[in-house]
């Protein structure tokens, strides 16, 4: 099993913000339980009109607030004494509608984030979110298990709604077990009655904390599905866009490729003034194109993260990262956290993405000796081991999903493909080819590319 390492390295600030999250849940339960009684007390009051006027309208006596109903039967006519205004007259459509729409609002509200919610879980989706560093491996059975829940608290209180909703427009008889509508009036004072069964109570006192927690989880939810579909699921329909590898060496040298032609002539170089530029990575921010490398170098100046400017090579800026990673090598961003494998520690840093230098967790995986490369494939990590010559597909918490011998021995950087799903491997020894593989294991082709020894690779689509 892996190990998340919860030393002095991990940063004080996630604890304080936890500590902080469930003072102000505590808070707010003791004040929804308060909102709770006050809702119970109006309820029993409310209740207690209803006693008098039951006496009042009883069939004890005929008088003339009474009239008799024959009601057909099977087999004969029954005669029935209820009261002739109370049910048919002035009913307060106002009243009764509004209540039937809480009601309806509350069971689709809970009926659709509990859809999300068990989707996040049945699709794994739940790895891209917040849940999976605030609750680790049980974030999916609570989503599922709660959102289950929810769906079926939401699907009560719409079958409620629906089935009261009739009966106010007299589609069924009422009684004494379903929800009655009155409207009594008399010569002193009108009285509005409006009783409800206790089990609805219980549905909707159930109902609305669970909608508001899930409620205040949403923004999460939203966001992670917003950018797992921007990132995984929509990819773009044609491949004629072009598309590039970068390779960084032991020569100090970035490389730009093309993809169709890698052991073909460079696009761009440049020198990036590191003694061993390892763990390349590309991305975009703001409309513009950047290329990161880590230098693990025993020099004073080496242990920095490097940002350059992908069109020019120009260094954007540079952090020493020494006091997180003194040797780092492998680096992979998510789409919201870097992450840096350091060979000699054993370990895989998770850092501030505004700020790399501040480590906020590490952990490994089972067998980690050498980890030279990290890539992000949308849900799942890969590692190269330059020590087991393996490559590991781990989740976020160094959890193996699947791992493979790496034949040519070796492996350095990783990228994954975007387009064809397949993983870019570089060898970190002489002659030093890069490698296309199926996250099978499969070799699919190889390449000798320019330069020195490659030691980290980066896959990028499009021009910008």
């Amino acid at each position: 099993m892996s190990e998340i390492r919860t030393d002095e390295t991990q940063s004080p600030d996630f604890t304080h913000t936890l500590n902080s999250m469930l003072d102000n849940l505590e808070n707010f339960v003791v004040t929804f339980q308060k909102a709770l009684l006050v809702m119970s007390d109006k309820i029993e009051e409310i209740e207690s009109y209803e006693r008098p006027i039951k006496e009042d309208a009883a069939p004890s006596e005929k008088g003339p607030d009474t009239e008799e109903i024959k009601q057909p039967t099977n087999d004969a006519i029954t005669s029935v004494e209820t009261p002739a205004p109370a049910l048919t007259d002035g009913l307060e459509m106002k009243d009764k509608f509004s209540y039937l729409k809480v009601k309806f609002v509350l069971g689709l509200a809970a009926l659709a984030i509990g859809l999300i919610a068990a989707n996040l879980a049945l699709f794994r989706w739940v790895e891209r979110t917040g849940f999976y560093y605030l609750l680790g491996n049980y974030a999916p059975y609570i989503c599922a298990y709660g959102g289950f829940a929810a769906m079926i608290s939401g699907a009560m209180l719409i079958n409620d709604f629906l089935v009261l909703k009739n009966i106010s427009k007299r589609k069924y008889v009422t009684d004494d077990g379903i929800t009655i509508f009155a409207n009594v009036e008399k010569a002193e004072n009108k009285k509005k009655v409006f009783a409800r069964r206790h089990k609805s109570t219980r549905q909707v006192a159930v109902a609305i904390p669970l909608i508001v927690a899930l409620f205040l989880l949403c923004p999460i939810i939203v966001s992670s599905i917003l950018s797992y579909t921007a990132t995984v699921v929509i990819k773009p329909v044609a491949t004629s866009a072009p598309e590039y590898l970068w390779i960084s060496g032991n020569d100090d040298f970035v490389r730009k490729l093309n993809k169709s032609d890698p052991g073909g002539p460079e696009i761009l170089s440049w020198d990036t003034g590191a003694s061993q530029p390892f763990g390349c990575e590309y991305r975009i921010e703001d409309g513009n194109e950047y290329i990161y490398v880590v230098d693990c170098a025993t020099s004073p100046d080496a242990d920095v993260f490097i940002k350059f400017h992908a069109n020019n090579g120009t260094e954007v800026t540079r952090w020493n990262i020494s006091g997180c990673s003194s040797n780092p090598e492998g680096l992979a961003w998510n789409g919201s956290r870097w992450f840096i494998a350091d060979w000699v520690d054993k370990l895989i840093y998770q850092v501030d993405p505004a700020d790399p230098t501040v480590t906020e967790r590490s952990f490994s995986y089972d067998g980690i000796q050498q980890c030279r490369g990290l890539a992000w494939d949308g849900s799942y990590l890969w590692a190269t081991d330059f020590g087991t010559d393996k490559v590991y597909k781990i989740d976020i918490y160094g959890n193996i999903q699947t791992s493979w011998d790496f034949t040519p021995t070796d492996p350095s950087g990783i990228a994954c493909d975007a387009i064809s799903g397949h993983l870019w491997i570089v060898r970190g020894s002489f002659p030093g080819y890069l490698y296309e593989y199926g996250t099978n294991g499969t070799e699919i082709n190889n390449w000798d590319p320019s330069g020195g020894v490659p030691q980290g690779v980066a896959y990028s689509y499009g021009d910008i």
